[in-house]
């Protein structure tokens, strides 16, 4: 009988829940067993990836030399540093309960490679022990956990998102890391050449776990810039990052609705001991409408960023008063741990400003809720020696929908003297223009005070409109010194009850607005969506200049995926100062599906003086921005700036759509020739269908070794990422000859590498030895005992490095060609069962895919998803593809209709080795055709089932598709659109991410 279709699912940066395959005890051909020369690893139920890095990246010049590969260049090592680190005060939690579903988007804003790292602070499962090291009550309670992201060019993004953000994550820190590998970092011979994230990782998960002790050793080394466990944590050291965590926690008022907010993390300083202090705003004691939900109405997270055990307090502070009231809260808390303060314990009724105090750097992020809205700030403490920069004034580009809206800006005095102020409205002409509104002015406010300033304003029927807030010092006061962040609501309109129909928060940042295009900053925009029918987010992004000089001011908004620039979007404006751009009407740079990380930098002016930039990205989670839903749906994010040099990175970039450069053609190396990659086997789509005879032909002129690595269920990226199925030896090949072998029992993919057959003592390796280098990686425990030992044989043999204290350069034999027959019977996806073949890429033909440096892409044209009312089971496409490089990576569907419409799949993660199956009508709902094309920053084998009735497989071919020409055949349907996950639906209690949990 058929096998039930799965469920379907979205192919998210975590690929979606399916249910776990059990233990399966793996069992030779018979046929074969007396031959293969070693028995057989197995391993449990594999979990779905969830990280990428790039392609294969080996640090010693002459390693490559010797193995004939090339190695791509590497970003060079500067003095041992402590590392840049951003903190999480929040991730998944509302107060003391673990409520909330959270994505942490990075973007790298450095000027070489990075590859970030999550640490988490989550809550320890019952039963943990009592550490033996000095308990305290906080050790027995906590438990570090950590997830790697993935290679990132200058520019690109990458989301921590479901089961890459750890179960009961109540804070955490993003670490960045170089691009390169352990042996480019300087790392210690003994390490052994690998990927540092993936290492770090690891290392973190076998040395840290729930010990407290451990974590604070590594999280001082890692600050220090020191060597921790072999790794130089110095020599590791990333270029910055800009981080943001969009957070969706349950709403009080509207069932099913989820109250969305965000915040950007913000950086951690070199630390200075002594009193720290911060003040957060507005805090007034918010209206608690459910007690189940939100006992306290509002939350004030704290996190100790130091490197010691830290005590912290809360005391609140009237508006305009220069002094707190009393301390109300003392909490102690270990480096990296964060703890809820509760903001009901503010005096009833007060609109107080939040004061925290310590004796360690902390961050806080301040949460007030009331009905079905929450807004969020973070916060930075400072020590009381430090000397704050000056600032001229604040500004922020708010993106406003028609109807009354009302604007609260808090005002805090951080500086060392009196400041008295003032809020200014700009619409789109900006400060070239008149205010929307008179100015307001605040009180004079001492050191350390605040103050609110409201202002409302009714915006005219009509589309978005971009303004600009902006607040100064009415008295222009030499060195002062202020931060001020803006809350911006709709009003419900009059006779329709009173309240906040939605809310948002963003912060002023400091400007210059009489700053010279040479010295403007661009500003970064971590996360740039288009992605409403996927995860329910896209974005829209107000830009503002904040020059009061009239003239024709052109800009530039570069998009970026994980791997590099995608296109460029050229604007200019002359009446104006100000832009609106909805990233869902840009289909051609960003088609429904895609995810994408934006730099927005100003690229000409025609007068002296522009000034500054800002920006802001505002989303509504499952609808339009203007559209009226209940319960808050808002959230906003400020533009980080990243410092004028950046603009010469993109220096002479076309607009529109970048072009996918031409492969530079295949690497031809002993090495690669000698490899080969299935990236299907017993599969169907998702179904377990296929007998499989897998042929090795031998085309070298000496005999060969070979061993197989096979793979089932692909299961998370590291550290937790699953181990082979299978790990075998297969009886010698001769020159010219063929050997057939069955797969494994369960196997979705596999490799194969080709040793010479010579013995170790006959190869002048090991005299005396007569074991074959193949036999010796066949008895290696660790090859088959868990994820990472693949990743570092891989790496070593592509490069001529070691393992497992074997010289791989010496031991590579000749090429081989594979072929894959799998004859499959019915399933839920082939009625009548059916036989077809493929050529099995070699490590040759999965490198001729690079385009750029880190970037692969493969095509497979000609792809029909029939037409007719109902899905039929059979000519569905299927797409499997395989990770066939060293590190987890990143892969991007995207759907191209011959009329050259197009959608993405989201990012599909996979652990080196791993492969797993698109259904196309994962990607498209409707009859289509066309030409599907995968983007990754690792090399990939890719084959596709082009129709399951009969049974045909094929190849990708390199490179991405050429653009069409001809007009539209009348078999090509409308549009398609991208329908891996549904909207959140208001019928659920809840409404989660759909992809957001664990198998």
């Amino acid at each position: 009988m058929p096998t039930p279709r799965p469920p379907r699912f979205a192919v998210a940066h975590r690929t979606p829940a399916r249910s776990a395959r059990a233990a399966v005890a793996v069992a030779l051909a018979a046929a074969l067993a007396a031959a293969l020369a070693i028995g057989v690893a197995t391993t449990a139920g594999g979990r779905m990836g969830s990280r990428f890095v790039g392609a294969i990246r080996a640090g010693i010049a002459d390693v490559g030399a010797r193995a004939g590969v090339p190695l791509p260049a590497v970003h060079a090592q500067g003095t041992a540093s402590g590392g840049p680190t951003y903190a999480l005060p929040v991730v998944n939690f509302f107060g003391e309960d673990d409520l909330c579903e959270s994505w942490i988007a990075v973007q790298n804003i450095g000027d070489g490679p990075a590859q970030p790292v999550v640490a988490y602070v989550t809550n320890a499962p019952e039963g943990t022990p009592t550490p033996t090291v000095t308990p305290v009550p906080w050790q027995i309670s906590l438990k570090y956990m950590s997830a790697c992201g993935g290679l990132l060019r200058p520019g690109g993004t990458w989301s921590f998102v479901g089961a890459q953000v750890a179960s009961g994550a109540r804070s955490g820190f993003v670490l960045s890391l170089d691009g390169a590998t352990l042996a480019a970092a300087g790392a210690d011979a003994s390490e052994g050449d690998d990927d540092q994230g993936a290492r770090l990782c690891q290392r973190l998960k076998a040395r840290v776990g729930g010990d407290s002790v451990a974590w604070q050793r590594f999280y001082t080394a890692w600050r220090n810039g020191d060597d921790w466990e072999g790794l130089p944590l110095g020599r590791m050291a990333g270029p910055p990052l800009a981080v943001t965590i969009h957070r969706f926690c349950p709403g009080q008022m509207a069932p099913g609705s989820d109250a969305t907010s965000a915040y950007t993390a913000l950086a951690v300083g070199r630390e200075v001991p002594g009193h720290q202090s911060a003040a957060v705003a507005p805090l007034a004691r918010p209206l608690i409408v459910s007690p189940l939900v939100y006992p306290q109405g509002g939350q004030l997270h704290v996190q100790n960023v130091g490197s010691e055990a830290g005590t912290f307090t809360l005391r609140f502070q009237a508006p305009g008063a220069c002094a707190p009231l009393p301390i109300v809260q003392t909490v102690q808390l270990m480096p990296g741990e964060s703890t809820p303060f509760d903001l009901a314990r503010a005096p009833a009724g007060a609109a107080a400003f939040a004061i925290v105090e310590g004796d360690r750097p902390f961050a806080a992020v301040g949460q007030p809720a009331a009905d079905d809205w929450t807004t969020v700030r973070a916060v930075r403490s400072e020590p009381d020696t430090a000397v704050p920069a000056p600032a001229l004034a604040l500004a922020a580009a708010l993106p406003l929908t028609p109807g009354t809206m009302r604007l609260d800006v808090d005002v805090v005095n951080v500086g060392r003297t009196s400041v008295t102020p003032r809020l200014t409205l700009f619409g789109p002409h900006g400060r070239v223009g008149s205010p929307v509104l008179p100015p307001v002015t605040g009180p004079a406010l001492c050191p350390g005070a605040g103050a609110t300033l409201h202002l409302t304003a009714t915006v005219a029927v009509g589309d978005l409109q971009a303004h600009l807030a902006w607040v100064d010092d009415v008295g222009g006061t030499n060195g002062a010194a202020f931060e001020a962040s803006v809350a911006v609501a709709r009003i419900a309109p009059a006779g329709t009850g009173d309240g906040i129909q939605a809310a948002y928060r963003v912060e002023a940042r400091a400007v210059d607005g009489r700053a010279a295009l040479a010295a403007t900053s661009p500003m970064a925009v971590s996360a740039a969506y288009n992605d409403l029918s996927n995860s329910g987010i896209y974005h829209v992004l107000a830009i503002a200049r904040t020059g009061d000089e009239a003239g024709r001011w052109d800009y530039a908004l570069d998009l970026y995926d994980h791997n590099g620039r995608t296109g460029r979007r050229c604007a200019s404006l002359d009446a104006n100062a100000a832009d609106v751009i909805d990233l869902s009407t840009l289909p051609d740079l960003l088609p429904p599906g895609a995810k994408s990380s934006a730099v927005v930098s100003g690229v000409a002016f025609d007068g002296a003086a522009p000034g500054d930039l800002a920006v802001t990205a505002l989303w509504v989670q499952g609808a339009y921005v203007a559209d009226d839903r209940p319960g808050d749906e808002w959230a906003a994010a400020a533009g980080v700036p990243i410092g004028p040099g950046w603009r010469a990175l993109a220096v002479g970039a076309a607009c529109g759509a970048a072009l996918e450069p031409a492969p530079a053609g295949p690497t031809d190396a002993a090495a690669l020739r000698a490899a080969a990659f299935a990236p299907v086997l017993r599969n169907v789509g998702q179904d377990v269908a296929c007998d499989v005879a897998v042929r090795i032909t031998n085309t070298g002129d000496v005999p060969a070794a070979v061993i197989e690595v096979a793979w089932g269920e692909p299961g998370f990226c590291g550290p937790e990422c699953a181990a082979p199925l299978a790990v075998r030896c297969l009886p010698p090949i001769a020159p010219g000859a063929m050997l057939t072998i069955a797969a494994p029992e369960g196997a979705y993919s596999s490799a194969y590498l080709s040793l010479d057959a010579g013995t170790l003592d006959a190869l002048g390796i090991r005299p005396g030895d007569e074991r074959t280098g193949a036999a010796v990686l066949c008895n290696t425990a660790s090859l088959a005992a868990g994820c990472d030992a693949w990743r570092q044989l891989w790496l070593a043999w592509q490069h001529g490095g070691t393992f497992a204290d074997l010289p791989l350069g010496a031991l590579v034999g000749p090429a081989i060609a594979v072929q894959v027959e799998r004859t499959c019977a019915a399933s839920s996806y082939i009625e009548a069962g059916g036989t077809a073949r493929y050529d099995a890429p070699t490590g040759v033909d999965v490198r001729a895919a690079e385009t750029q440096p880190d970037r692969f892409v493969l095509h497979v044209p000609d792809l029909t998803l029939p037409l007719g009312a109902t899905r039929p089971v059979t000519d569905v496409p299927i797409v499997y593809i395989q990770n066939a490089g060293t590190q987890c990576l990143g892969a991007q569907l995207t759907f191209t209709a011959d009329a050259g419409t197009a959608v993405r799949c989201d990012v599909l993660t996979l652990s080196p080795g791993e492969s797993y199956a698109i259904d196309i009508r994962d990607c498209v709902d409707r009859p289509w055709h066309g030409t599907v094309t995968v983007a990754s920053d690792g090399p990939i084998a890719l084959v596709a089932d082009r129709h399951t009735n009969p049974l045909a497989s094929d190849r990708a071919l390199p490179g991405a598709p050429p653009r069409p020409t001809a007009a539209p055949t009348p078999r090509t349907p409308a549009v398609p659109t991208a329908t891996s996950t549904p909207p959140p639906s208001a019928a659920r209690g809840r409404a989660l991410l759909p992809w957001a949990g664990r198998r």
